[in-house]
Order: C-alpha cells, then structure tokens, then sequence
C-alpha cells in the first residue's frame, strides 16, 4: 500500500498532514491523534484536488484508509508514541476495514469512518460530532457527484413528481427554493412550472454571517448576481417571508433531521420563525440517506423529506413548536 500511496501523492504532502495533525493535537491539547489525523487529511487533501496536484480520488477506500495510517503513524513516531501497525510489524500501513462505521453500511462497497470517529452510541461532546459530520459530509458530496448523468435525470424526474404532489397541498404559498450547488437536486425545472400556474418564488441570500437567511421574491428570467459561493441570488428585491421552504440535503435520517454544509444558515433561519415556521420540505436523492446525523440542541428537523420514487419521510416526534 505505501508503494501505491507514493504513485498519486507525495511524500512532503503526506508531511504537511502529518504536520496539521499535530498543529491540532497542540491547540487541543492532547486530544487522541487518530480523529485529528482524519480532519488532516481532509484538509490537506481536498485542498490538492482543489489545486489540481497530487490528484488522488482521497475517498477511495482502501487508498484514503491507507493514508489516514499512513499520516498517524508519522504522527506517533514523531511523538515517540508506539505506531500500531509497527507493533503489529506490518509492512504497509493496517487495513481499517473492521473498524467501520454501521452508518456506512447502507453502501458498503464505499468507503467508511473508523471506529475512533463517533457513532451513534459513542458521541461523546461537540467537536466529536462536528468531526464526524465533516468527514460523512465529504462522503456524501462525493457519492452525489459521482452519479451517472443517466441516472442523476432518472432521479431529478422522479422528485420533481413528487415535489410536485407535495406542493399541491399548499395552494397560494410562496415558495422558498433554492440555486443547486455541488451536484444537488436541481430544483429550476420544477420552479419554471411553478411560475407559469402562478405561484410565487423567492431565493435565499446570505447578508450575514451566522445569520439567517434573508429570501428575496424571484422569478425566471429576472436580473441575477453572485452571491455567497458564488450562488446565484436575485439581484435586487424587498424581503419576504415564504410559506415553504425547499432545503437541499447533503445528508438526512430517518428523524428528517438534515445534514448540510455547517453553517448552520437553514438552523437558524428556521429557528428565528418560531413559532411560526415556514413548512420545512428537505430535498434531496435517495442515497443521502444516513442512520443518524447525531442532532444537537441547535439543529431544526425538517417537517417532510422528499426523495425519488415519491417517497416521503415525516418527522418523527420531534417537530418544534
């Protein structure tokens, strides 16, 4: 495996991870090296496909498991802690396919967390959680980009019928949607079709950070800017409030709580309108599905996720309110 490793990625990358790892390790104070090494990698690694360098597709299992090793047992030796796999006297870094995480399981042949990440039985705190969503995130982004065009308009079809059968339920409402972003369900077919039976639109903008969202009325064909990432957002218009919400998931659970991109934007934008909350409809493909996302205080259910094949999850005695 170290032979494979050193024909995509180079050795003083694999020493920057190593050197994040322990820059964490010393801002937290000691914290286990095997969680930190992980957040490294992820770091070190998405900023190299990002850049075009040391291309390496850092989420195939065994070639991404093998480098998360790799890095910690650098780690450790620098430390002059005792690396596992020489314990074991490997001669390659350990394959870490007992140590998956059952969220996983759903689509085996990809890749897994480790064990000394947390599970739905072993979050301890926080910072555990927020490790845990930011490597499943990175999966699940990954998993989405990677469908067949093919497939991806299969999919796309199926939930705009069933959006379609959900929405006809709220006569009149005004529609908060949204501007499809790394491989998302694009909603602009289905919202075309809204607008030509009359409903009214409107399209989310960040203006603040850790701030809710402000959505401004939008229609097709109107004037448009870049927003934050880049997104697309109306570029003039009064606020308003909408009746329903179409969320992007980039994961869920069977609670119809949502995982998305960390800011927290739709938390808190659903959060200030309590009581009166708009209907909160997560949008998003089949394969999102997770067991957990491990909610916290802060997180806001979604009322209905929609997926292909007209199927609906409801939440489950945790609505707000």
């Amino acid at each position: 495996m170290a032979d494979e490793l050193s024909v995509a990625v180079s050795d003083e990358r694999i020493e920057a991870a190593v050197d994040r790892t322990l820059r964490l390790r010393a801002q937290q104070g000691g914290a286990p090296l095997g969680p930190l090494a992980w957040a490294a990698v992820e770091e070190t690694f998405c900023m190299c496909v990002t850049e075009g360098e040391d291309a390496i597709e850092h989420h195939q299992s065994a070639m991404h498991a093998a480098l998360v090793a790799d890095v910690l047992q650098r780690a450790e030796r620098r430390l002059g802690e005792p690396a596992q796999a020489e314990a074991m006297e490997c001669s390659s870094p350990p394959c870490m396919m007992h140590e998956l995480d059952p969220a996983f399981m759903e689509h085996p042949e990809e890749p897994s967390l480790p064990a000394w990440l947390p599970t739905a039985t072993a979050v301890q705190d926080w910072e555990e959680v927020r490790l845990w969503r930011k490597a499943k995130r990175a999966v699940l982004i990954k998993r989405r980009l990677a469908m067949p065009a093919a497939e991806r308009a299969a999919r796309s079809e199926a939930i705009t019928a069933a959006l379609i059968q959900v929405l006809s339920s709220y006569p009149g409402a005004l529609i908060g949607f949204y501007w499809p972003f790394k491989g998302e369900y694009d909603p602009r077919p289905l919202v075309r079709s809204l607008h030509a039976k009359g409903t009214r639109l409107a399209l989310p903008m960040v203006v603040e950070k850790a701030k809710p969202l402000i959505f401004s009325e939008c229609w097709p064909g109107m004037p448009m800017t870049s927003g934050a990432w880049n997104i697309r957002i109306p570029a003039a218009g009064e606020p308003v409030a909408p009746d329903v919400l179409l969320v992007p998931v980039v994961g869920f659970d069977r609670q119809a709580y949502r995982l998305g991109y960390g800011g927290g934007c739709y938390d808190r934008t659903l959060a200030a309108a309590l009581p009166t909350r708009p209907r909160a409809i997560g949008v998003g493909f089949g394969l999102s599905q997770i067991a957990t996302i491990h909610p916290q205080p802060h997180d806001m259910p979604m009322d209905l996720v929609v997926i292909e094949h007209g199927q609906f999850l409801t939440t489950i005695g945790n609505k707000p309110g």
